[in-house]
């Protein structure tokens, strides 16, 4: 870092040839202080960090922590107050793999320490050395610690299957981040809040830094709160925030979002001035504020607990950003969603939409204002797991919203259906069925979708929610369809059918018979299996070249698939009807086609083969057709 540079968050590379930008960099000189606590990274510790570097692909960009610094201005060096473990771990690392950087870490006070670091690769020699030919070490002085950790570093990568020269060429893209504190800091203060959190610094606090820095004291206030709010994705929005700010953002029933603008929030919240500001300021930067907001726990007296579709605070911005942004620039975002590139994607887009200094400034305060609508119609119309306190231990879909009931002062929370949406019931199955399809938070666009749609028309009839979403499905079913075409049948891929395929099916069958099919709930039925078996028992009955078409397959939850696997349809029937009966309704029609009478049922198998499977595809292929106008 250069002197110009010591208030700053810096990234840097693990390692790279002749970069400047390496976290072992000739102008980085580390002291680990006396109190700080000795090496003690385990053999489990220390091998997950190499894996985790090692199961990158080979140009892929990954965030592996960061370093809190303190620049020690008389001594030119760099006092590192959170992060010691992981970077000594790495010098050891990179001079076990023989790569050129300086021995610039020095453990203050502690002689051992410094002697192993300053000869660990000759040290590493001798392991492989005949006792007389050994080099004059003075094993007395050598950390028992670090030299365990050395050799579980080299027990890792002198496998025959490790490749050092990927590993090494992998270094260059994993980055850290270091983050040097205020000249007048207490550091001891700092320390010790720190070592009792016990937490590393994570993407969403280095990205909060960044937006927050953008700003003036004032503004940074009720931005930390409102980002702090919204970071916690276990209860509404409404219950993360001091009575004073609740009131005042969502009214006296906590129920709405008022239309507040940037300035109206910085005057409502009192900025405190006090004589500690740094250590408050670098707490905000660290995201670990003490939840001074909260003034009520998690819903402890409602009758459920909510979990949310979006656990992650990362994705949930991923999400926010790309409802936010222009179109145009969405479209150069990539399209996955990747938590391990928060800060890249947004630094991404800020470079897009913003030319100069004060555009970049609007972007965040702009910003902050859509994350806090966002997350609210996200808590109010996006649908929850609820989990019920009752001897069942109940569990449902809920779309429920928050209003504060009772006096003034003993207000607590109560969650009801939410009101606009209560006549569309189908909002909460096309959301369900969503939610069970694309389980994995890189593919969850339909939330982007819904945020972006909310915020903009939340005054607007839900149905015209319920339409978006469908037709969401629908073009993803489409775009399916015609890609998989080009190659082959669509509805002919066997396990490779996607999940959105069935559940949409699913949807439209309840849809259009809610009464035959009322005890219908989307579940996570993610494995597609053949009703006709795709490996039949040997010798038991024929093997079938068409199990792959559409009208042979089904999906079933992971558990009950090997109870399915090498069954005959009617055998399937007859031993797990209850489970039939609680499945799928494509599921359910394809168990009641099969007839009660003993010698129909005995020739089963082969009427399915010939005739019964095409008829059932038929009218469930007419069924999807007919409804995304193909």
């Amino acid at each position: 870092m250069s002197n110009s540079n010591h208030n700053a968050i810096n990234e840097k590379v693990i390692y790279e040839q002749n970069s400047s930008h390496n976290i072992f960099g000739k102008d980085m000189n580390y002291i680990i202080p006396l109190y700080q606590r000795e090496f003690a990274w385990t053999d489990t510790e220390i091998e997950q960090l190499i894996e985790d570097i090692n199961d990158r692909k080979e140009a892929e960009q990954y965030f592996l922590g960061s370093l809190i610094l303190y620049y020690r201005k008389d001594e030119n060096r760099y006092e590192v107050i959170d992060g010691q473990q992981r970077l000594t771990a790495l010098f050891l690392l990179l001079k076990l793999l023989k790569l050129d950087i300086p021995n610039n870490i020095d453990y203050e006070c502690r002689e051992k320490a410094n002697y192993t670091l300053n000869h660990i690769e000759k040290l590493s020699k001798d392991r492989f050395i005949k006792n007389e030919n050994r080099s004059a070490f003075d094993y007395e002085k050598i950390d028992r610690n670090l030299e365990h950790g050395a050799r579980v570093i080299e027990n890792k990568i002198n496998k025959k299957d490790f490749d050092k020269k990927t590993f090494i060429s992998k270094l260059k893209h994993v980055k850290m981040y270091a983050i040097t504190v205020p000249e007048n800091t207490d550091l001891n203060q700092y320390f010790e809040i720190m070592n009792v959190r016990g937490e590393q610094l994570e993407q969403t606090d280095i990205l909060k830094a960044r937006l927050m820095g953008k700003m003036p004291i004032g503004e940074q206030e009720i931005f930390a709160d409102i980002w702090n709010a919204c970071s916690d994705m276990t209860g509404y929005i409404q219950m993360h925030f001091n009575k004073e700010l609740r009131e005042r953002i969502f009214g006296p029933k906590w129920n709405e979002l008022r239309e507040l603008d940037r300035e109206d929030l910085i005057k409502s919240k009192k900025i405190e001035n006090n004589e500690n500001s740094n250590i408050q300021n670098i707490l905000q930067i660290k995201g670990n504020m003490m939840d001074t907001n909260k003034d009520i726990t998690d819903n402890e007296d409602t009758e459920g607990k909510f979990r949310s579709v979006v656990s992650s605070y990362s994705y949930f911005l991923l999400h926010t950003l790309k409802a936010f942004v222009k179109p145009e620039t969405e479209k150069l975002l990539d399209k996955l969603l990747d938590d391990r590139n928060l800060v890249e994607t947004f630094e991404e887009a800020i470079n897009i939409e913003c030319e100069t200094e004060e555009d970049q400034k609007e972007f965040s305060k702009n910003f902050i204002m859509f994350l806090l609508k966002a997350r609210y119609v996200f808590d109010k119309y996006i649908v929850k797991r609820e989990y019920f306190r009752d001897e069942e231990r109940r569990e449902d879909w809920s779309l429920k919203e928050l209003e504060g009931c009772g006096q003034q002062s003993k207000k607590k929370p109560n969650y009801i259906n939410t009101k606009s949406c209560e006549k569309y019931d189908n909002l909460l199955k096309l959301q369900t069925c969503l939610r069970v399809s694309y389980t994995s938070p890189k593919i969850m666009h339909w939330i982007t979708e819904s945020i972006k749609w909310l915020v903009n028309n939340e005054d607007k009839d839900m149905y015209q929610f319920e339409t978006m979403l469908e037709e969401f499905i629908k073009a993803e079913i489409r775009e399916y369809i015609d890609r998989t075409s080009k190659d082959g049948d669509a509805f002919r891929q066997g396990a490779d059918t996607p999940h959105i395929l069935f559940n949409y099916l699913d949807y439209l069958l309840w849809k259009n018979d809610k009464k035959a099919y009322s005890d219908f709930k989307f579940e996570f039925r993610n494995s597609v299996e053949h009703w006709y078996p795709q490996n039949p028992s040997s010798g038991t009955f024929d093997s079938w070249k068409d199990v792959d078409t559409f009208g042979n397959l089904c999906i079933v939850q992971s558990s009950i698939n090997s109870k399915f696997s090498n069954l005959t349809p009617a055998s399937k029937q007859d031993t797990y009807k209850e489970i039939i009966n609680k499945g799928s309704i494509k599921l359910r029609i394809m168990c009641n086609m099969i007839p009660k009478d003993g010698e129909l049922k005995n020739r089963w198998n082969e009427e399915w083969k010939q005739k019964e499977c095409k008829i059932h595809e038929e009218e469930m292929r007419k069924i999807i057709e007919n409804a995304i106008r193909i």
